[in-house]
């Protein structure tokens, strides 16, 4: 048989809580009088006193419906002074509630009544001289009476506190709703109570007052505690309410919170303190701004679908510092024609930020995989940039920098569509298209995420911001280290608890925010707790829209196209502090693909018409044995003119991306070699063009008259146009003496330029020898390596894993 032991303290624990069953005593004093009326009827019966029996019925029944009645008030008296015990146990702390606590004595007052003096009989180690334990008990008694008491006698030496009925005119009766919510707060945190309940002229709760034990002040000091108790009120009230705690004195105040207006138009723009961006209201009235002089001057937005993310963006784009110079003085002035903030905006939901150039120094919203890695790449190197001017010219000239800003709505989009373009193979082409490599680097993640990294980690020395607005900061998309360089954080609306945990690192996020449009929790600070907010009203900047819209637009200096007065900001030329600003690609399909017509097209006129020699001295030597070598056998690689011309992987990549610029090699393909344009008959028009004796003729005759041309379909992407001025250095190729004979040269060349076929140096058994790569793999057990299969000199096959990263010999056949 299982024996259950029951811990003491476990009995102890259920003992405090509840009195037993207060015993019913009435029937049985009921039982006595109707057996004694048995007998002294039957008695009469005997003797033959008929006369009396009726009489003695009468008067049985009378004594036995005094008994019942007056027991059962007794039995509900006894019932709410056992309440009453219960709660007094609670302040004076004793072993268990006993009915020996509490005797109470001269009642009056309706049936049941109340009585008018109670002693309370209280433990040896109960501080009895501190008012905070009379206090608590004079309320406990309060609360369940119902009626005011106060203390009449406090005998220390027998310990008994002696309350008597509050007869006093000041007095007030308890609140309607105090015993219901004492009960509310009871039930969170034991022998918490209502001290007083205030109510305003709509006889509405104006403020609850609470007190509290000092064994329970370590409980109350959890944030879980305060919040919980927090929604219990609101829960018990029916409207919003506010708790601030005062440990010092045992206390708390709960009132309701200051309610938001509905909207709060946009206020104009402080043209004294423009880098200080307002976007919202607290409820204290301060509006919530963003410095852009901060050390970490980033925004991280998080919101649900349709909860106001893009209204919440253009209330701090159209706040920007633009419009507005320096002067001598360094006091800012109204000029029209400055921008003073340069943005640039990512929006992979394609009509969110619709029609932002409208906002001087905005660009327009990338939409596609290829436009916003343009972006990306360009505001990483005018960052770059800006390091190398400051680097040069001193730091302290960062404050002559003007903001520029990197906006992304919808973060999570951005990465997945990234990523996806990537997976398909369509990223990758034209990741090498514009770095001019022969492979793309392996992984499942669009390497542009790194420089969207950097931006974040390194951009605030050099005044880049970022702006980045999605429905949570997953750490899936958004690393720990990237999310901690977010000082102002936003939340619209209410928060589950793990997405308030990565915005805010706490769960103050999760409940009290009304669920109307606008409303925020807003940290503008790191390490600050976030606090509610109303954003403002931000119009679209769109056409038609009424008087009042126009006025808030108007005033933050923003014109619209149907506006008098109006100048198309996206024609005006920017320029960002003073360095050159090498412009990005345009940013949609439809611009890139006139822009690659265009570049064919002046490239038609430059070949028909430039009789310049496209290299001189020796590069033009390397550059017309390369295009006789590719033409000859028609196959255009990188790898064979480093083999074959006896040059290092970048000049070889220079040759290869000139040769496609004169339209003699095709775009790169991956691994694959490029497709070789010109035939092998036409190679002396091609050596007369480059040596710039003649121009080369048209490939094919043009088509007659009324016979439609078909268009080449235009490329995806254009590769960056080579630097001007860039001329070959011949590169020394190493001797090996060690390595096999003085015969053999190699060069360095990068594991991820590797071909098969290509010939390497490779150590076996501690012996340099010579092997022929035979495979490349990706090595699936190890992260950012290549597995390489190649057969060496004697013909034995071997396999090793080499990092991307590293370098290795080739050889030079």
């Amino acid at each position: 048989m299982l024996r259950t032991e029951i811990r003491p303290e476990v009995v102890e624990e259920i003992a405090v809580r509840a009195l037993p069953r207060r015993p019913w005593i009435w029937p049985g004093r009921l039982a006595l009088i109707l057996g004694a009326a048995v007998i002294v009827i039957g008695i009469y019966g005997v003797t033959g006193n008929d006369k009396m029996i009726p009489i003695t019925i009468a008067a049985t029944v009378a004594v036995a419906a005094l008994v019942i009645v007056f027991g059962v008030r007794r039995w509900m008296r006894g019932r709410s002074i056992d309440k009453m015990i219960e709660a007094v146990n609670a302040v004076v702390r004793a072993a268990a509630p006993t009915r020996d606590l509490v005797r109470p004595s001269r009642w009056k007052g309706g049936w049941i009544g109340y009585p008018t003096r109670i002693r309370v009989t209280y433990p040896a180690d109960v501080v009895d001289a501190d008012p905070k334990f009379l206090e608590s008990l004079v309320g406990q008694v309060t609360n369940r009476m119902g009626i005011p008491y106060r203390i009449k006698k406090n005998n220390s030496k027998t310990c008994v506190v002696t309350l008597e009925l509050d007869t006093t005119e000041d007095s007030a009766a308890p609140d309607r709703d105090h015993s219901k919510m004492e009960s509310i707060v009871q039930s969170i945190v034991p022998g918490m109570t209502v001290k007083e309940i205030t109510r305003d002229a709509e006889d509405e709760i104006s403020e609850i007052q609470l007190r509290w034990p000092p064994s329970q002040t370590s409980r109350i000091s959890t944030k879980f505690i305060q919040r919980r108790l927090t929604d219990a009120i609101q829960f018990g009230v029916g409207q919003p309410f506010d708790t601030e705690f005062d440990f010092t004195q045992e206390r708390a105040v709960s009132a309701p919170l200051v309610p938001f207006p509905d909207v709060i138009p946009h206020p104009a723009r402080d043209e004294a303190e423009p880098m200080k961006v307002a976007f919202g209201q607290f409820r204290d009235g301060t509006p919530c701004i963003w410095n852009l002089d901060d050390p970490l001057p980033h925004v991280l937005i998080v919101g649900g679908t349709g909860g106001g993310k893009t209204v919440l963006l253009l209330s701090i784009l159209t706040a920007l510092p633009n419009g507005l110079r320096r002067n001598a003085f360094g006091q800012w002035v109204r000029d029209e024609e400055a921008i003073a903030a340069e943005v640039w905006p990512i929006d992979p939901k394609r009509l969110g930020l619709f029609n932002l150039d409208l906002i001087p120094g905005a660009k327009r919203a990338a939409t596609r995989e290829s436009a916003i890695v343009d972006y990306i790449l360009g505001v990483k190197q005018k960052m770059d940039d800006r390091y190398e001017y400051l680097e040069k010219n001193g730091p302290h000239l960062r404050a002559e920098l003007n903001p520029l800003i990197l906006v992304v709505d919808e973060g999570e989009e951005m990465v997945d569509m990234l990523n996806d373009w990537w997976r398909s193979g369509d990223g990758k082409l034209d990741w090498m298209m514009r770095f001019g490599l022969e492979k793309a680097p392996t992984g499942s993640t669009h390497p542009v995420m790194t420089a969207f990294g950097s931006i974040l980690r390194l951009g605030r020395e050099g005044r880049v911001h970022v702006i980045l607005a999605s429905q949570q900061a997953a750490s899936s998309w958004l690393s720990t280290s990237s999310r901690s360089q977010f000082a102002v954080r936003i939340a619209l609306r209410n928060l589950e608890q793990s997405t308030s945990m990565m915005t805010f690192g706490s769960l103050a996020a999760v409940s009290g925010l009304e669920n109307r449009p606008g409303r925020a929790w807003v940290s503008v600070g790191m390490g600050m707790q976030p606090e509610h907010a109303q954003i403002y009203w931000t119009p679209k900047l769109a056409p038609g829209i009424n008087d009042a819209d126009r006025e808030i637009l108007h005033g933050l200096g923003i014109l619209l196209p149907d506006d008098p007065g109006f100048v198309d900001p996206r024609t005006r030329v920017a320029v960002d502090d003073q360095l050159e600003d090498d412009e990005l690609d345009d940013v949609d399909e439809l611009d890139d693909q006139i822009d690659a017509g265009d570049q064919d097209t002046d490239q038609d006129v430059d070949d028909q018409e430039s009789t310049e020699p496209v290299a001189t001295g020796e590069d033009l030597e390397l550059l017309l044995a390369a295009a006789e070598l590719i033409i000859t056998s028609q196959f255009g690689s990188t790898a064979m003119l480093q083999r074959k011309l006896r040059v290092g992987f970048a000049k070889a990549t220079r040759i290869t991306e000139l040769l496609e610029e004169q339209k003699i090699l095709g775009r790169a393909r991956g691994s694959k070699g490029r497709e070789v344009l010109v035939g092998p008959d036409e190679l002396p028009s091609v050596l007369a063009q480059l040596r710039g004796e003649a121009p080369r003729p048209a490939a094919e005759p043009a088509a007659p008259i009324g016979t439609p041309v078909p268009a080449d379909p235009p490329a995806k992407r254009r590769r960056p146009r080579p630097s001007e001025n860039v001329r070959f250095v011949p590169t020394e190729a190493e001797e090996i003496t060690d390595r096999g004979g003085a015969d053999i040269q190699t060069f360095d060349v990068a594991v991820a330029e590797l071909e098969v076929g290509m010939d390497i140096l490779v150590d076996v058994d501690g012996i340099s020898c010579r092997a022929t790569i035979d495979a490349i793999d990706v090595d699936t057990n190890a992260p950012d390596c290549l597995s390489i299969s190649y057969i060496t000199e004697d013909g034995d096959g071997r396999t090793m894993t080499v990092p991307e990263a590293e370098s290795v010999s080739a050889i030079l056949s």
